[in-house]
């Protein structure tokens, strides 16, 4: 049986099972934008920041994040995603016994414990979906631009690959295993 791909893919990346805090880093701070993007109805190019905001600051997460978003961005987000190591300044950890520290401010940082991050971000996108499944808010449509933006981007983005390196393509259509419908 097919899950949703919010649960079955995103949130699913974070579970405690997940091997590596920078590993589940990056899936976390990547859920953070996609919410977002369906919050705000876009994404590509320079819609990063925005929507990692606009899904920190939104209604889903706890309040704790949001005067600390921008800050994350920067230290957590930025870092892990372009140097796949946070910032100097964002303590990451995934030990037990730092599960108190979490977004504390200490000497050398802002203390992140990575699978409290996963559960907060995870218990959002529940919220977000279940508003998704209702269409509150209009998200089932912003959902949907989100979705067929990426799907059209992609495909430019093969199309263009392919003849500028005149690839022949198998002449055949095959299924993924990531599924984007709502269910």
């Amino acid at each position: 049986m097919t899950k949703n791909f919010l649960v079955s893919n995103v949130i699913d990346s974070m579970d405690e099972k997940s091997k590596g805090t920078i590993l589940k880093s990056m899936a976390i701070f990547t859920a953070i934008e996609l919410c977002g993007s369906i919050l705000n109805g876009k994404t590509g190019k320079r819609t990063t920041a925005e929507n990692f905001l606009t899904f920190c600051k939104s209604k889903y997460m706890p309040e704790k994040y949001y005067g600390i978003s921008e800050l994350l961005y920067s230290i957590f987000r930025c870092g892990v995603a372009h140097s796949y190591i946070s910032k100097g300044a964002a303590l990451l950890s995934s030990g037990s016994c730092d599960e108190e520290r979490h977004l504390r401010f200490y000497e050398n940082g802002l203390f992140i414990y990575v699978p409290g991050l996963a559960v907060d971000v995870s218990k959002a996108i529940r919220l977000l979906y279940e508003d998704i499944k209702q269409d509150n808010y209009n998200l089932k449509k912003n959902y949907n631009i989100v979705m067929v933006q990426l799907d059209k981007d992609g495909k430019k983005e093969f199309d263009n690959f392919v003849k500028k390196y005149k690839i022949e393509k198998i002449n055949e259509t095959i299924k993924r295993d990531i599924v984007t419908d709502i269910l």
